[in-house]
């Protein structure tokens, strides 16, 4: 499954399991949320065995062509990077100075970059910059995957972390952009990690886990419209 925040995209199946992506503001641009598939492919059959699944979730500084430009050149180098099986930590700190050497102009974007191993259930990821994204675990329990260092392209140079987190059956992974969070009500009173913390806390293990969060969301907003895209994607472990 491949795509951008320009488009709402369709169940898959991973790892027999469900990954849902929604988007809130479909004409935005500089936002880039997608899963490379077994290889890369375009998608999987249900109950289909698939191999190592990236997934990336972006965010470029500034809007229009040039952010989604950069974001899809991010995309293409992730991709070739990774079907050389560079390691993740190498990879981002590649993108971190490419994009200081080769941008003009002051960019950067925040980066989560995962690969789930759906034999071992093992999850490696970087996070560079972008909001801490979650785990929810069958127990109830929500875990942070935080950031390691700053947004790529911005103070080039300072390196990166790789992680990684065992994972079992049932278990969610909640992927999302800031839009989420920076949500502002009619009083101007953003969202916050928070509420969202609570919020999937107390919908975890509910099918419709994404529909429940885009209601609240709609409902704090009130008449208040969106200034920022809210992408979120949930991946079920099989």
């Amino acid at each position: 499954m491949a795509g951008n925040s320009c488009r709402t995209r369709p169940d898959r199946d991973i790892a027999s399991g469900q990954a849902k992506a929604r988007s809130r503001r479909p004409e935005a641009l500089g936002v880039l949320l997608f899963a490379w598939i077994g290889g890369f492919a375009a998608g999987t059959s249900p109950g289909q065995t698939i191999g190592s699944a990236p997934f990336l979730v972006g965010d470029v500084s500034g809007k229009g062509v040039g952010a989604a430009l950069l974001m899809a050149n991010i995309q293409a180098s992730l991709r070739t990077r990774l079907a050389l099986g560079q390691d993740l930590d190498a990879i981002a700190r590649e993108i971190d100075v490419d994009i200081e050497g080769n941008t003009p102009g002051p960019i950067y974007a925040t980066l989560f970059v995962g690969i789930l191993d759906p034999a071992t259930r093992e999850l490696r990821y970087v996070n560079a910059g972008h909001n801490p994204q979650y785990t929810l675990r069958t127990t109830g329990a929500l875990e942070r995957m935080s950031s390691s260092g700053l947004p790529v392209g911005l103070l080039a140079g300072r390196g990166y972390a790789e992680a990684r987190v065992q994972l079992d059956a049932g278990d969610l992974l909640f992927f999302y952009t800031d839009g989420c969070v920076e949500a502002e009500n009619e009083a101007g009173e953003m969202f916050g990690a928070e509420k969202l913390e609570r919020l999937l806390v107390s919908a975890a293990g509910a099918d419709d886990l994404l529909a429940r969060v885009e209601t609240v969301l709609a409902e704090y907003r009130g008449k208040r419209e969106p200034f920022d895209d809210a992408t979120m994607m949930v991946v079920k472990v099989g």
